[in-house]
């Protein structure tokens, strides 16, 4: 027989070490998904974690802590997951939505089996200080709409103005919710696959995702400094 012939006859020695190959990655793609750490805590370090076998869709672990300051007081949130990939956007988020209320975020996303386990750190806190722009500025977390109480003022990279607003209808944050203020321009950049991560992740739905450029004023108010 011809020698590339071999590759085509079930039955050669040069056949078996292929069709072997194959059918091992067959069996790699479509019998093994990806497993990463669960948890959605009213802390910074998910305490309750739990195994989670992931949906064919989703290909990445996500680890994400936020913590909002207001009037010196600090509420942290944290939660691991599955997700799609194209819906996990590293990196860190700061947003104020009144002069008093601030929030900063935290999201990593990895590729191996439970690599989401451990503690999820915050950068350490910078002071904040108005960087000239400002934004209206609400928050509410009993409905899904808020007027806002006037302009808030920009801090660090924030030169964007969000209005989010929606419901949850599990996990530790059931509810609904909106928020007005400022925040960076890659938190704007991304908006449609943040609105399908929180579905995926937390059952939201969004009834309200804006962004625009925000206004630069001649003389900013002064912030009072938070540590």
């Amino acid at each position: 027989m011809f020698p590339f012939l071999a590759w085509f006859d079930p039955s050669s020695s040069t056949m078996k070490p292929f069709l072997n190959s194959w059918l091992l990655l067959s069996l790699l793609s479509s019998g093994v998904s990806l497993k990463c750490q669960f948890c959605q805590d009213t802390s910074a370090t998910c305490t309750t974690e739990s195994t989670q076998e992931c949906q064919s869709s989703q290909d990445v672990c996500v680890s994400a802590v936020s913590e909002v300051t207001m009037n010196g007081l600090r509420v942290s949130l944290s939660f691991k997951s599955c997700l799609d990939h194209r819906f996990c956007q590293a990196g860190s988020y700061t947003a104020s939505v009144e002069e008093d209320v601030h929030i900063r975020t935290q999201i990593t996303c990895c590729q191996k089996d439970q690599c989401n386990s451990g503690a999820i750190q915050l950068p350490d806190p910078k002071k904040l200080v108005a960087n000239g722009f400002q934004c209206p500025g609400c928050f509410s977390i009993l409905s899904d709409r808020c007027g806002s109480k006037g302009m808030v003022s920009c801090t660090q990279k924030e030169d964007h103005c969000f209005n989010l607003a929606g419901s949850i209808k599990r996990s530790i944050l059931n509810g609904r919710s909106a928020f007005q203020g400022c925040t960076i321009a890659k938190a704007c950049s991304f908006k449609k696959e943040a609105v399908k991560a929180a579905n995926q992740v937390f059952g939201a739905q969004i009834s309200q995702a804006d962004c625009k450029p925000a206004e630069k004023v001649s003389s900013p108010p002064p912030l009072k400094i938070v540590e």
